[in-house]
């Protein structure tokens, strides 16, 4: 637990990879325990981008409004959208007007990018239309602002009624993301083989740390850059998503970014 908790605490601090992006940072709700979420929305594409964890052998649900949820409020509205991730992927239902199995939308509008497993840990990345023109989708919004969501998990791979407990209301923010003056680009991402990290070169006059977790916060990999574009071997790291932390020990700057290895 101590290690997944210190994942969570790195993946707050996450950012975009361009200031044109708006996010949530990584979402942990207070008793949905190893299960988190991300929306990263491009207001330039209009393209969201969700990343979701989980146990494997579970399933996790998001709720969203397009007129909000209050607190307190323990079932969604009639058509509120309802977010499902479990071991198929991404599953796109909206509530009813009071309790029970929300049902699948007439489409489902999520693009699944990847569905991978790591030490007992899913990991799933879809995309989606900020505004799909579903009246059963949430319109996500495109300036910072809060979030309230709905969320509740079952540990079952069949989606069905939520575990007693692991469900609830939190108020969440999408925001701009910081350290905008520390431009950085990795790519590909997801990659197999090789990872290209590049930085302005004049940030790289102070020699740069980097250094690599995995889910469970564990260290996998750790080196200084010294030029501005740099190249790492990632072709024998077990398949998943792992947190970059880029940090200069002179000027205390850091940035985080998440990649995903494939």
């Amino acid at each position: 637990m101590k290690k997944i908790t210190l994942l969570f605490v790195l993946l707050i601090t996450i950012n975009p990879l361009s200031s044109q992006v708006i996010s949530t940072g990584v979402l942990t709700f207070s008793t949905a325990v190893g299960r988190s979420v991300q929306f990263d929305i491009d207001t330039s594409t209009n393209i969201v981008t969700m990343t979701m964890i989980l146990p494997e052998d579970s399933w996790f649900g998001i709720g969203l409004a397009n007129d909000g949820i209050e607190e307190g409020q323990n079932m969604g509205d009639e058509n509120d959208d309802a977010i499902i991730g479990l071991n198929t992927g991404i599953q796109d239902r909206n509530m009813l007007a009071d309790s029970g199995i929300p049902p699948l939308d007439t489409s489902n509008d999520w693009t699944l990018v990847s569905n991978t497993v790591s030490m007992g840990i899913r990991t799933i990345v879809g995309t989606r239309a900020v505004d799909t023109g579903d009246p059963e989708d949430f319109i996500f919004p495109t300036e910072a602002g809060p979030l309230p969501m709905l969320f509740a998990a079952q540990n079952s791979i069949s989606f069905g009624y939520h575990s007693d407990g692991i469900k609830g209301f939190e108020m969440k923010t999408l925001d701009l993301p910081k350290f905008e003056n520390l431009p950085i680009d990795i790519y590909p991402n997801p990659a197999s083989t090789t990872l290209n990290i590049t930085l302005p070169s004049n940030e790289i006059q102070n020699n740069l740390d980097i250094t690599f977790y995995n889910v469970l916060g564990k260290k996998v990999f750790q080196k200084t850059i010294i030029k501005s574009e740099s190249k790492i071997s990632v072709a024998n790291w077990s398949n998943g998503v792992y947190i970059m932390k880029l940090s200069s020990s002179e000027t205390g700057k850091s940035i985080t970014k998440r990649f995903i290895k494939i």
